[in-house]
């Protein structure tokens, strides 16, 4: 066993720890699981299904009931949910590793229609976090300034955290970076795995970008998902900082980038030069690499 593969076990296994012990033998049974899934989910009424970049495998044996969802979301919780209200009404909880759980079920308002807290879950997704290798090789050759700004773009499971977490361990080897870790995904919850960076864990994508431009003189910036108007105005502060931004955005291929109004806005503010858009069935495969000319993309 290569390191590598030894390394996604381990992960997988820490995702899967939150599950009780009929589940985690069920999924011992399959050696292959381990080594390509990327999510474990749990739906009521179904079998625990893993799900891998281009299919799913169900259980059978491991029917999912209530009492096993709520077995699971009180694991995820540490048995102590009160401490994470917060967390709930984001609608997912960052367990050790960076790997997330996310959860569904029914919503709890208080008397102005706010979401204050879930009861009765009814799924759980538990996303598989992992530093994968990637080749950095055809970006490090087409991409000679990342200052100018970059934004990996794909669908849901390409690896744009994947990729962001290489590039940020790429270019820290030369320039200072401030990576700001929302979800504690992108950093894996770990400061140890970057050197020459520093990293804000759980500060809002806004709050953090902030504060890194007032306190840390990052020369860039590495965030994931940008998806709203305060995230928006970070990327526009980092521009006129001078600061470079490396993020991504949600996006399936070129058509559905350019017609998103937050990357729209993003594109031809100036603050992003290269595009690299991912291949929707494989983690972190690039599909191509695109640099702005006059607000238009062209190949690089």
């Amino acid at each position: 066993m290569t390191g590598n593969e030894n390394n996604m076990r381990t992960a997988f296994w820490e995702a899967a720890s939150c599950l009780p012990r009929e589940a985690q033998r069920a999924l011992m049974q399959d050696d292959q699981l381990c080594s390509k899934a990327v999510e474990i989910r749990l739906r009521l009424g179904q079998p625990l299904t893993v799900e891998w970049p281009s299919g799913r495998t169900a259980l059978p044996q491991v029917r999912v009931t209530q009492r096993l969802l709520d077995d699971v979301f009180q694991r995820i919780c540490d048995y102590t949910v009160h401490a994470h209200l917060a967390e709930i009404r984001n609608g997912f909880i960052t367990l050790p590793g960076g790997h997330r759980a996310g959860f569904c079920g029914t919503a709890v308002l208080d008397g102005d229609g706010k979401l204050i807290s879930v009861k009765d879950i009814t799924s759980i997704n538990i996303r598989v976090a992992r530093d994968v290798p990637v080749d950095l090789s055809e970006i490090l050759l087409h991409v000679p300034h990342p200052e100018d700004g970059i934004l990996v773009a794909g669908a849901p499971l390409s690896g744009k955290t994947t990729l962001l977490r290489a590039l940020a361990k790429e270019y820290a080897k030369t320039w200072k970076i401030s990576i700001i870790d929302e979800r504690g995904e992108l950093g894996l919850k770990g400061a140890k795995l970057f050197q020459n960076c520093d990293l804000f864990d759980g500060y809002k994508k806004s709050t953090g970008m902030e504060i890194a431009l007032r306190t840390m003189s990052p020369q860039l910036i590495v965030c994931d998902e940008i998806g709203n108007e305060g995230e928006l105005k970070g990327v526009l502060d980092c521009l006129q900082a001078g600061v470079g931004i490396v993020a991504s955005i949600h996006a399936r291929d070129r058509r559905q980038l350019w017609e998103r109004p937050i990357a729209k806005r993003m594109l031809s503010s100036g603050a992003i030069r290269y595009v690299i858009l991912l291949t929707p069935d494989s983690v972190g495969k690039i599909a191509e690499i695109l640099t702005l000319s006059g607000g238009e993309p062209v190949p690089c």
